[in-house]
């Protein structure tokens, strides 16, 4: 996989697609090998490599690395606003309008990413892994940043490393690793446990132990066996779990046996008290059997004269239903002989309210006449003033028709005129608007002026008025800073050649004086110029100087020639000034040119609109007059008007009669409505004088309330009088029965003694009720006590108490005895138990002690068992260590670079401790194995190509869903490098890409660099690309041009 063209827009220094675009093919179609990418510091190198991430994986790696996150955290909560949402990936400068995306075009597929809506409250990137897209995380195998670079030797701890490479590689390898570790350190634990334990068992071991303790022990549990009492005896082999459950029992069955003695002592008392208040309980119970007898009585007398009363209240009752049903009969049967009268009001009432009935539909037909009548008679006077208008109209017209002809010829001819005056004014306005295009265009000249010294030099410059000394000069001036530019060109290349010749020679001088130490001599190795002694060749060879001299010298030949071109270009800038300040007296002026006949044209508008007012309003009175004489000349209108007026005065004669005769026909009907009005009031006033009379109110409330009508009326009366007769024969009934229920219930109570006043009964019955319960109060504790000892009983007389309490007080006294007795054995044996202790804990503590040492020997071969298995997994997993880093390619590529002129090997180095975290250590080699840390030897720039070294092989073989990922992304690598190391560097990549197929996109901050990667590379024979951004995050268009580097190549 190789990319074709990344497209940012909106995201981080890139703010629109047209200047964030990467073309990396070359014919529009096949992928470049080789692309490099120049900017200076600051203008979008890092901003493309984080597209490309994102677009990749969802997330860029350099905000979420773990020692960077934590002060990322830090930093976007301090400067996070309030309610407003927070941009680190998004350009904070596009239009809102704009969407973030970016496109990774590739020769596999294309890679698109969108920046989803970001909440208030929140930022676009949250600064985890989580966020990464599943099965991406490959891709950053082939982007190198500069941070990752400089990090990965110097900061990234081994055991951090170790847990890297597991993380990409892992295996059945380490599986088996780490579970041999948890192995081999749980079993060390184990070990050293079981020993700190074996030593502590063995010092407690005491000695000197009597047997004899068994037989005592055991013939105490005889002794509570016979008693009742459930036990086991014990044996030598008495195990410290069994010795708990022993002394739990009896501990238990001891605390068991004191509450029931407890108890016992308890139950005695009570049962002493109880029998000495026998006596005085039973006397009470027999004066309370005396009180119930009568309590009985009184009870039942209460009952029957609370009867009695309730009979009475229903006796009186039904007297005054009896009286009620009378009264009734008697009302009903006056009704009854009233009827006749009723129905004869009823006749008169029916008949007005037919009259009444019949009278409204007559009133309805002549009140439905007078208005159709009314209404022709409005239309016919409304046709009357509406004719008298138009002959009034007529006569004006008549009279006003010479001033109306006269109002006509004036406004057409204002009209005329304003139309000449328009035409003059638009001619005026079209010559002024095309002063004002002219004007424009050579503003517009004037503007596109570019005011710098390609500008004033290659385009006419006339319209500004300047001076021709000015341009000579400014020719002048540029051929001068060229000249310059190039001396300086010239003199950096000798001092790069000399500062690497120093370089070399530098390197030679330790090499030489290297050699004289290992083997002593006076020739020298170099030009076999023979010296006095060793001491005189070494200071000959430590005191070489001619570089340093011709260095110092073309050093100050820059300076100054860098000091004349800044004068040159001074004067050029102030040129440039004088120029750009006429250019700008030259636009105002255009410009206040114009302002003022944009002036003049708003005038003409104002005035245009004025006269186009006055001749719209003289047109429109010449149209409304026009339409006052109806279109026609004098002459027509003359004779027009007097035909009018004589139709007019016709039909107005004609209105006059029709309306006389409709007043006429209205008078009629009012009459006949008045009329019949008067007699509906003679209905309506018969009709209130009947339904106010006594009588008719009396028998319509007797129909309302039987729900009957008039006819039935008869019928009704007798089937009420037949009711009320009915419910008077019932009450007499009632009255009878209730008469001897009272009389019966009256002889009972007189019998009983009962016959008495029913508030006596009722306060002799709550006297004897208080004397029972104080009899209560006093007798049932005592009882219930004394059923809870002995049990339920049916005892009444002193003697029979006395026996039963007696009896149950020997029980108890026998059963506290027994108790006491087992108690006693319980202790001695408890006693007896803890002088067995020493003895059974020696037996159990040898037991275990050699338990012990089984288990540590079964450990310890363990241990010596899983420590060869380990050995055999370590080197398995270097194997795989040296297989995942590629470390021949490493180390290939490594001596390409040649930082160091002793260690030239790369090694990694796994070490396994038990109990620590596995780590890997990067470690360099000399010829003779000797093994030393880079980061205690190596200078920055060495440190930095060894990082560069690892990440590039690892880069070279990296892949993705199992296919190789053709394409490696380098940021701005030469950071600290030397001449010789940067071009071997370039060549080392220039290899890379043909030998396997990669596409290499490096990017860089120096210039010198990036010409030189043009020079080495060429796009003629390797196709490779040279891309420049011209600004911050503008790619700039077009191939960058080529110059002399002022590195310089062996070749």
């Amino acid at each position: 996989m190789k990319l074709k063209q990344v497209s940012i827009e909106a995201f981080r220094a890139y703010k629109y697609k047209v200047d964030g675009t990467f073309d990396f093919t070359v014919d529009g179609n096949r992928p470049s090998g080789f692309i490099s990418i120049y900017a200076p510091n600051g203008f979008g190198k890092s901003s493309f490599y984080d597209a490309v991430e994102w677009a990749l994986t969802n997330n860029v790696s350099r905000y979420i690395g773990d020692a960077y996150k934590k002060n990322n955290e830090i930093a976007a909560k301090g400067t996070k606003l309030e309610g407003i949402p927070q941009f680190i990936l998004r350009n904070k400068d596009v239009e809102s309008t704009v969407e973030t995306a970016v496109l990774v075009s590739t020769t596999v597929k294309d890679f698109p990413r969108k920046l989803n809506n970001v909440r208030v409250d929140s930022r676009d990137i949250r600064f985890t892994d989580k966020d990464t897209e599943e099965g991406t995380r490959e891709f950053r195998n082939i982007i190198l940043s500069q941070d990752a670079i400089d990090r990965f030797v110097r900061e990234v701890k081994p055991e951090d490393r170790y847990d890297l490479f597991m993380a990409h590689f892992g295996g059945n390898a380490e599986q088996v690793r780490k579970g041999l570790h948890i192995l081999a350190h749980e079993n060390s634990s184990t070990l050293s446990d079981l020993e700190v334990k074996r030593d502590l068992i063995s010092s407690q071991i005491v000695n000197g132990v009597d047997e004899r303790v068994f037989v005592d022990y055991n013939n105490t549990v005889s002794s509570l066996a016979s008693a009742g009492e459930t036990i086991q005896p014990i044996s030598s082999d008495l195990t410290s779990i069994q010795e708990l459950e022993i002394v739990s029992s009896i501990l238990t069955r001891k605390h068991q046996i004191s509450l029931e003695i407890k108890h016992y002592d308890t139950v005695v008392e009570s049962l002493q008290q109880k029998l000495d208040r026998a006596g005085e309980v039973a006397s009470l119970l027999l004066k309370k059997s005396e009180l119930e007898s009568e309590a009985q009585r009184i009870n039942k007398g209460v009952e029957d004269g609370q009867k009695y009363q309730e009979l009475y209240h229903l006796h009186m009752r039904k007297i005054d239903e009896q009286g009620t049903a009378l009264a009734t009969v008697n009302n009903y049967n006056e009704l009854k002989s009233e009827l006749p009268q009723f129905m004869e009001l009823y006749s008169t009432l029916e008949k007005g309210r037919l009259e009444s009935k019949n009278s409204h539909s007559v009133r309805v037909d002549l009140e439905s006449k007078i208005d159709k009548q009314l209404f022709g008679l409005r239309n016919v006077e409304t046709l009357i003033a509406n004719w008298q208008g138009e002959l009034q109209k007529n006569v004006e017209l008549q009279t006003n028709a010479s001033n109306i002809y006269a109002e006509m010829a004036n406004a057409r001819q204002l009209a005329s005129t304003l139309n000449l005056e328009i035409e003059a004014l638009d001619a005026g306005r079209n010559v002024d608007l095309a002063s004002i295009e002219a004007k424009r265009f050579e503003l517009a000249q004037i503007s596109s002026l570019d005011v710098s010294v390609d500008g004033l030099l290659s385009t006419d410059i006339s319209a500004l008025e300047i001076d021709a000394s000015l341009t000579l000069e400014l020719s002048e001036l540029r051929s001068r800073v060229i000249n310059y530019e190039e001396q300086v060109s010239g003199l950096l290349t000798v001092q790069n050649a000399l500062t690497e010749q120093s370089s070399t020679i530098e390197r030679l001088v330790g090499l030489g004086l290297e050699h004289i130490s290992l083997h002593p001599t006076q020739v020298c190795p170099l030009c076999t110029h023979d010296h006095l002694d060793e001491l005189a060749l070494k200071n000959a060879i430590a005191g070489n100087k001619f570089v340093s001299d011709a260095l110092q010298t073309n050093s100050k030949m820059i300076d100054l020639s860098l000091q004349l071109k800044g004068e040159v270009e001074q004067r050029v800038k102030e040129l440039l000034v004088q120029a750009s300040n006429k250019k700008a007296q030259v636009t105002d002026s255009i410009r206040t040119a114009i302002q003022q006949l944009d002036e003049n044209l708003n005038s003409y508008s104002q005035y245009r609109l004025h006269l186009e007012a006055q001749r719209s309003t003289a047109l429109d009175r010449v149209s409304s007059r026009n339409a006052l004489v109806l279109g026609l000349d004098s002459a027509a209108l003359q004779i027009r008007l007097e035909h009018d007026k004589q139709a007019a005065s016709d039909s107005l004669q004609k209105l006059v009669a029709d309306k006389a005769n409709a007043q006429k026909e209205i008078d009629r009907l009012k009459s006949e409505l008045n009329d019949l009005i008067g007699q509906v009031a003679v209905y309506q006033n018969q009709e209130i004088s009947i339904k106010h009379d006594p009588l008719f109110v009396k028998f319509y409330d007797f129909i309302n309330s039987k729900a009957t009508d008039v006819m039935s009326l008869p019928a009704a009366i007798d089937q009420a009088i037949s009711n009320a007769m009915v419910a008077m024969q019932s009450a007499s009934t009632d009255i009878e029965a209730l008469v001897r229920r009272c009389s019966s219930l009256k002889g009972e109570m007189e019998s009983e003694g009962n016959w008495l006043d029913l508030a006596f009964l009722k306060h002799r019955q709550a006297v004897i009720s208080s004397e029972i319960a104080q009899y209560d109060a006093q007798i049932l504790p005592y009882i219930r006590g004394l059923v809870v000892l002995i049990g339920n009983f049916n005892l009444r007389t002193e003697t029979e108490f006395k026996a039963a309490i007696e009896e149950k007080l020997s029980t108890f006294l026998l059963s506290r005895e027994h108790s006491s007795f087992v108690l006693a054995s319980y202790e001695l044996l408890e006693t007896q138990l803890q002088a067995l202790v020493p003895f059974v804990q020696n037996i159990t503590r040898r037991k275990e002690l050699a338990q012990l040492e089984l288990e540590i020997e079964k450990h310890s071969k363990v241990a010596t068992a899983l420590a060869e298995e380990m050995e055999s997994v370590a080197s398995c997993l270097e194997s795989q260590i040296k297989s995942y880093f590629f470390t021949d390619l490493i180390n290939g590529i490594y001596r390409k670079i040649d930082p160091h002129p002793a260690f030239k090997k790369v090694d990694f180095s796994p070490k396994f401790v038990i109990g620590e975290r596995p780590q890997l250590n990067i470690v360099i080699l000399d010829d003779l194995g000797n093994r030393v840390s880079p980061n205690l030897y190596f200078s920055s720039a060495q440190l930095n190509i060894l990082s560069l070294s690892v990440f590039l092989a690892r880069a070279i073989h990296a892949t993705h869903e199992g296919k190789p990922l053709g394409v490696i992304l380098i940021d701005d690598p030469i950071h600290s490098m030397d001449s010789i190391n940067v071009l071997s560097m370039i060549d080392m990549l220039r290899n890379i890409s043909v030998q396997f197929d990669k596409q290499i996109i490096i990017s860089t901050h120096d210039e010198n660099f990036f010409e030189l990667l043009q020079k080495k590379i060429p796009s003629e024979i390797f196709d490779s690309k040279f891309i420049t951004l011209e600004t911050y995050g503008v790619v700039a268009k077009g191939t960058p041009p080529k110059r002399q580097s002022s590195m310089t190549s062996p070749e």
